[in-house]
C-alpha cells in the first residue's frame, strides 16, 4: 500500500504516576523500512476506549496522516470500554 503507514501504540504509566501514549510509525520508503517517534502524549483522563482513540486521532491529525493509516499494533492490556 504505497503512501500507507503503520501505527505502534503502547501505554506507559510512569513510576510518579502519570500515564502516557506513545504513538510510532512504521512506513516504507526506496527499498527501506523506516520509522518515527509521532508522539509521546501524557493521557489526562480515565483509559476508555473512546479517549484514547481520540487523543490518537487528534495526534494523527496533527501531523496530516488520519488517511493514510493501514494498520495498527496496541501493546499492553486495552480497555473493554
Amino acid at each position: 500500500h504505497v503512501g500507507s503507514v503503520h501505527l505502534i501504540i503502547d501505554g506507559w504509566l510512569a513510576p510518579f504516576a502519570y500515564s502516557y501514549l506513545g504513538i510510532v510509525i512504521v512506513w516504507y520508503d526506496r527499498g527501506k523500512i523506516w520509522c518515527s517517534t509521532l508522539e509521546f502524549i501524557r493521557l489526562t483522563q480515565s483509559h476508555t476506549g473512546e479517549y484514547l482513540a481520540r487523543v490518537t486521532v487528534d495526534c494523527l491529525e496533527r501531523f496530516g496522516l488520519e488517511k493514510k493509516v493501514f494498520c495498527s499494533s496496541i501493546h499492553g492490556s486495552c480497555s473493554k470500554d
